[in-house]
């Protein structure tokens, strides 16, 4: 099943216990089909997240792919879902996003900035910087 057009819901209803699990215990866990990471605070919390979302993911007969799989340390840079998250913090799409799909995903991150401007104001510096930063590298594709 893997690849076909029904893969990804399937593996979002039969992960989604896996997220139940792991967001219950507190961990922050960021998902898309089964491709997932999970952010800490220590090296030592990222260690029992990966061991707790090991046990998760045994309990649905799964296991993790050790080729996969590793701790990153705040500042180095890694890859998810094909974005580049470097170490300065910027976050580079992949190259085969094509332009017109970044330019609506600048005007969805618009349309949602002008409704929500109200809980813009309330978010932190960094989150709306970090949001601004996406913007403008989607713009310079």
């Amino acid at each position: 099943m893997q690849g076909s057009p029904i893969s990804p819901l399937l593996s979002n209803v039969y992960l989604h216990p896996f997220d139940v699990e792991l967001t219950g215990r507190g961990y922050r866990l960021v998902r898309y089909c089964d491709d997932f990471l999970i952010t800490a605070r220590s090296r030592p919390e990222a260690e029992a997240a990966l061991n707790a979302a090991a046990r998760a993911l045994a309990s649905r007969r799964l296991k993790l792919s050790r080729d996969k799989t590793r701790i990153v340390a705040p500042g180095e840079p890694f890859e998810f879902l094909g974005y580049q998250f470097t170490a300065e913090g910027r976050v580079l799409p992949p190259p085969s996003l094509p332009a017109v799909v970044a330019e609506r995903m600048i005007a969805f991150a618009n349309r949602h900035a002008a409704r929500g401007s109200a809980k813009l104001k309330s978010t932190t510096r960094k989150t709306t910087d970090f949001v601004s930063r996406i913007k403008d590298r989607l713009r310079k594709r």
